[in-house]
């Protein structure tokens, strides 16, 4: 989960150097012209995965019932506990 928001192999100099191609471009472009996008320079573009809500569900669900601990919001805070 944390690759998809933080690519730590050459995905992110692909990325770097997409971003530094589409800079340039959009500063010599001509005034008509539309602004490039990052996805035109990208080399390889990977499909985003489509996660479904029971997938989602079922993940958050997971991700809870690690902890072994149960959420109970009827519990009175303690003094010390803001």
């Amino acid at each position: 989960m944390f690759y998809a928001l933080d690519p730590f192999d050459e995905t992110r100099a692909d990325r770097r150097a997409a971003r530094i191609a589409q800079v340039v471009f959009n500063m010599n472009r001509s005034a008509n012209t539309p602004a490039a996008t990052l996805d035109q320079f990208l080399l390889y573009k990977e499909a985003a995965p489509v996660e479904t809500a029971e997938d989602a569900a079922a993940r958050i669900r997971a991700q809870f019932g690690a902890t072994g601990r149960v959420i109970d919001k009827r519990r009175k805070a303690k003094p010390w506990q803001h």
